[in-house]
């Protein structure tokens, strides 16, 4: 899952941040402070632009290189053959793990899951990220990036709907019969309502020249941000959403995000090629890690009211194991084949 060859020394601010935002992933599954409300609910602000800065980086990368390539096809194909290897390769992992944890399923059901991710897996975001991919560089066979990206708008407004805004419109026959049909069996966070619109950003990026300019995006971040905690508000404590993970104001969280990590890099003597891989794993290899670590918590009765003990150990194991893949796979070829 490289982003760029010459990512190392042209993108490191970059690296560092999908690392940050692989660590929020992980506060996302443990809840650290899940039971005071206000410390809660500021954590699950700052934790909302981690999966669509991944989706923004991922996508922006891939088109520039596709951009730069007179070989467009074969660029993507390579991309899509490697994405859907490692997506394949941690799937199998996972369910493996939740079988001998008792949780099976009929094997239409694991083709069906694996095909449209609605059960909660925590690898949906590859899932979705294959599907917006797979859009957009279709999409960009027949009209422009500014054309898709209209389109990815419209389609994340409706996953808005259904999302977030579904208690408004329970009851109405339209809805019902669309959402039962439809949105049952695809869900939305996936690559049509989820992913669509922040690889559709990333690729329109892409082609754009994205000059530095550190203050406008800073305030860009920090507006974006406020909104984000209204929009929040609204939702939760007015609406009482039951679905909350489509926000409209994560979309120009994402945009100043992006630009000020591509536009910006650190001057420090680090590895980003162990930094990139451990990023990547730390996202897949954490919720399997996260169940042992409560089961050590239960099994020594350890006192764990704000689930830090689950945070610091589920991150401290899965942040080792996925550094030693790394650092194994420069002697063991196959690993790389989970990376």
């Amino acid at each position: 899952m490289e982003t760029c060859c010459n990512k190392k020394t042209e993108y490191n601010l970059v690296d560092i941040f999908k690392l940050i935002c692989a660590v929020l992933v992980v506060i996302i599954h443990t809840k650290p402070f899940e039971s005071v409300f206000w410390i809660d609910a500021a954590i699950g602000i700052v934790t909302r632009f981690a999966v669509p800065y991944f989706f923004t980086s991922s996508s922006y990368f891939l088109f520039k290189k596709i951009l730069g390539s007179e070989n467009k096809e074969k660029i993507y194909i390579q991309y899509f053959k490697r994405l859907i290897r490692f997506y394949l390769v941690w799937y199998i992992a996972f369910n493996t793990v939740s079988f001998f944890k008792g949780y099976i399923y009929h094997p239409v059901e694991y083709i069906k899951q694996f095909a449209f991710s609605t059960n909660g897996s925590p690898l949906w975001f590859l899932c979705a990220l294959i599907w917006a991919s797979l859009f957009v560089y279709l999409l960009s066979n027949k009209i422009n990036k500014k054309a898709i990206m209209v389109i990815a708008a419209l389609s994340w407004i409706v996953g808005y709907i259904f999302s977030t805004l579904r208690v408004l419109f329970v009851g109405n026959y339209f809805f019902d019969l669309v959402n039962n049909s439809v949105i049952s069996f695809i869900g939305t966070q996936n690559g049509l309502f989820f992913a669509f619109p922040y690889v559709a950003m990333g690729a329109l990026l892409a082609e754009s020249t994205i000059t530095k300019a550190n203050k406008l995006n800073a305030i860009g971040i920090l507006c974006s941000m406020l909104l984000l905690s209204l929009e929040s508000i609204v939702a939760v404590m007015v609406l009482h959403a039951d679905l909350t993970f489509l926000w409209l104001s994560a979309l120009p969280l994402a945009y100043f995000t992006i630009k000020f990590t591509l536009t910006n890099n650190l001057n420090i003597n680090i590895d980003f090629y162990v930094v990139r891989k451990v990023s990547t794993l730390l996202y897949v290899t954490h919720v399997m890690f996260m169940q042992s670590v409560k089961f050590v918590i239960m099994r020594f009765e350890v006192n764990d009211p704000y689930n830090l003990w689950c945070f610091v150990g589920t991150l401290s194991v899965s942040l080792l194991c996925s550094y030693l893949l790394v650092r194994l796979s420069k002697r063991c070829s196959l690993i790389k084949y989970v990376m």
